[in-house]
C-alpha cells in the first residue's frame, strides 16, 4: 500500500538517491545524468510565474521506504488547477500498478486541497507515459509546449 507524504530538506538524501536510481528517466529527458544536486533543485524549481509557496515535492511511500516522488505545483496557473511537475517512481517497482495507486490518492488529496484540474506534461516521443496517463482519464488539450531539447503535449483532467 502507497502512502502520500510531503517532504522537506530532512528527506533530501532519499530524494537525491530516489533520483539518481531514475537515470533513465533524466537521460531520456534531459540528455545527461543526475547531478549531485538534483534533490536540491528540485525543492526550488518553480516555473517563473510560480510562488515557491505554491510548490510541493510529495513522497510515495511503501512501508517507511521512498519508492517514488511527485512535483507538485498547487492552484498554479489558477487557483482550481494542480500542476503535476513529475511523477518518478524507482525502477525497483515499477510496473507493478504503484504509480495509479499513488495516482488515485493524489487526486483524492487534491480535491481537499480545493482544486478540481489536474494538468500535467508528457514528453512527444514517451508514448508509454502518454498511453499510462491516458489510462487514468487525462486527456490532450491540443497545446504542444517546449522544453529543453523536446516537445510536451499537455494533458489534463477535471476531477470531482
Amino acid at each position: 500500500m502507497i502512502t502520500l507524504s510531503i517532504l522537506g530538506s530532512d528527506n533530501l538524501n532519499d530524494l537525491q538517491l530516489l533520483l539518481e536510481k531514475g537515470q533513465d528517466y533524466f537521460a531520456f529527458q534531459e540528455g545527461k545524468p543526475v547531478d549531485a544536486t538534483a534533490g536540491k533543485k528540485l525543492f526550488s524549481f518553480c516555473p517563473a510565474d510560480c510562488p515557491l509557496e505554491n510548490k510541493l515535492v510529495m513522497g510515495l511511500y511503501q512501508k517507511n521506504l521512498l519508492i517514488g516522488v511527485f512535483e507538485l505545483f498547487q492552484h498554479f496557473p489558477t487557483d482550481n488547477v494542480l500542476n503535476l511537475g513529475l511523477l518518478l517512481i524507482d525502477p525497483a517497482f515499477r510496473s507493478q500498478g504503484l504509480g495509479s495507486q499513488a495516482y488515485r490518492k493524489l487526486e483524492r488529496w487534491t480535491l481537499a486541497h480545493n482544486m478540481s484540474l489536474i494538468k500535467l506534461g508528457v514528453l512527444l516521443p514517451n508514448t508509454s507515459a502518454q498511453r499510462f496517463w491516458e489510462s487514468l482519464g487525462f486527456r490532450k488539450t491540443g497545446e504542444i509546449k517546449p522544453y529543453l531539447h523536446h516537445q510536451f503535449y499537455v494533458l489534463e483532467k477535471i476531477i470531482s
